[in-house]
């Protein structure tokens, strides 16, 4: 138990999650977070990210600092498998959840999982349609290929929602639309005290080319922004709204599509058109 986990359970860190399926925009929000947390603390920018829990100072009150701990959520393999969910560790937590169009996300993670953990050797069609229910323990990465996996964890986190003491949910298309407005809509949320210059500089070093920058040159240490042998395994590909559109097939595209219509709760409605 580290000395993070310690103060927790003091209660002397005002504790957030931040939930999210692979591929979902977490690394750059969590990049903006660890940028603030970093320049406040005075702590290197890759032991924040390591950390994967940055802290901050909370606006009131003051006795107590604010914790976001990212994740993709406790045994979220089968959450992904079968929508099952841990209740018994989120009910009267405090939750950030975010969300991003599901085309995208399947384009994004196969490219990691081809190009980054090389753990797939098929063509995107193949991945799309994956629906490996059984995969072994070894193999439960497995778990979270395909469509239906990344339906699953949307349709439950959206339905298990009213278990958090309090949460907010966050969609990738908008924060790359306002970066600004909803990284004050989130600081706002977890009442984190954040200066302006502390904001903007967050903002800047988060865009997208000083972030592609930044992993091309291997500035970062952090797994998540570290350096890929191959270049199409980059974290920083596109981060591009609707890339899925100049990626799929037109097969893929109406597979995706009917599947979505068929079995994603109607909350992501935006989701079920093109």
């Amino acid at each position: 138990m580290n000395y993070k986990t310690i103060l927790t359970k003091l209660g002397f860190y005002d504790t957030y999650q931040h939930l999210s399926f692979p591929k979902s925009g977490r690394t750059w929000v969590q990049y903006m977070l660890s940028s603030i947390s970093s320049q406040e603390t005075g702590k290197e920018i890759n032991a924040v990210l390591e950390s994967n829990a940055p802290t901050f100072q909370k606006t009131a009150p003051a006795r107590k600092r604010v914790q976001v701990q990212f994740s993709h959520g406790v045994d979220n393999y089968d959450l992904c498998r079968d929508g099952s969910f841990r209740k018994d560790i989120y009910t009267g937590k405090q939750a950030i959840l975010l969300f991003r169009n599901p085309r995208d996300v399947l384009i994004s993670y196969y490219y990691h999982e081809k190009w980054r953990s090389k753990n797939f050797s098929g063509s995107l069609s193949d991945f799309i349609r994956c629906d490996d229910q059984n995969a072994p323990e070894h193999e439960k990465h497995k778990l979270r290929w395909g469509i239906r996996p990344i339906v699953n964890y949307y349709n439950t986190l959206y339905r298990e929602k009213d278990c958090f003491k309090k949460h907010k949910i966050f969609f990738y298309e908008e924060f790359r639309e306002e970066p600004e407005e909803n990284l004050r809509a989130l600081l706002d949320f977890c009442n984190i005290s954040c200066s302006e210059d502390r904001l903007q500089y967050a903002l800047e070093s988060g865009q997208f080319k000083n972030m592609k920058k930044m992993e091309q040159k291997g500035e970062i240490s952090y797994y998540g922004l570290k350096k890929a042998e191959d270049q199409r395994g980059s974290k920083v590909r596109k981060a591009k709204v609707n890339s899925y559109k100049e990626e799929m097939e037109q097969d893929d595209i109406d597979f995706c599509n009917q599947y979505l219509t068929q079995h994603l709760d109607d909350f992501f409605a935006r989701y079920k058109t093109t």
